[in-house]
C-alpha cells in the first residue's frame, strides 16, 4: 500500500499519528533485519545506556526509555545472555539493579560503524538537514505533550 497516497485525503494530525505508528513498526522491521546479534529494541537500549554517566538501575533506565520495568527487563536479560550488558546489585539499595554495558559493545559498535552510516545515510536520503530539524523538534514537542496527557489521566 503507498502510505503517502492512501493519507491524502485525511487531515494533516491523523497523517501524523498514523504515519508515527507506521514508520516506527517499519523501523523496527527493517533494523530487526540489519543488524547482527541484536534486535532493534535491543540496540536501543544500548544506545540509551549511553546518555548516563553512570551505569542506571533499570528504573532510570525504564524511564529514560519511556517503557515498562518488565518490558526494559526482559530486553536486558537477552542482553545479559548475548554478552553486551552486566546487571549489578547497587551497593547503596541491594534492591536495585545496575545495567552495565560490557566491552562487547564497544567491539560492536566498531564492527557495524560502517553498516549504521550507511543505513542512516539511506534512511535519510532525500531529507535536508533543515527538515530532519524541524521533524526531531517537532517529534519530541508531540512526545512531551503525550507525556502531559498521560500524567493527567493519572491524576484522580
Amino acid at each position: 500500500m503507498d502510505l503517502a497516497r492512501a493519507v491524502g485525503d485525511v487531515s494533516a494530525r491523523k497523517t501524523v499519528v498514523g504515519s508515527l505508528f507506521a514508520t516506527a513498526n517499519r523501523l523496527q522491521r527493517v533494523l530487526d533485519g540489519q543488524l547482527p546479534e541484536l534486535t532493534a529494541r535491543q540496540w536501543w537500549v544500548l544506545v540509551m545506556l549511553e546518555l548516563f554517566d553512570a551505569p542506571p538501575t533499570l528504573t532510570q533506565l525504564a524511564e529514560a526509555m519511556d517503557t515498562s520495568h518488565q518490558s526494559l527487563k526482559g530486553l536486558v536479560g537477552h542482553l545479559v545472555s548475548k554478552g553486551f550488558a552486566e546487571l549489578e546489585t547497587d551497593p547503596s539499595d541491594a534492591r536495585a539493579l545496575r545495567i552495565v554495558p560490557t566491552a562487547k559493545v564497544g567491539e560492536w559498535s566498531k564492527a557495524t560503524a560502517a553498516q549504521s552510516e550507511r543505513f542512516m545515510d539511506a534512511m535519510f536520503a532525500g531529507v535536508d538537514s533543515e527538515r530532519l530539524t524541524v521533524v526531531g523538534s517537532a517529534l519530541m514537542e508531540i512526545h512531551a505533550a503525550l507525556g502531559g496527557i498521560e500524567h493527567q489521566a493519572e491524576r484522580p
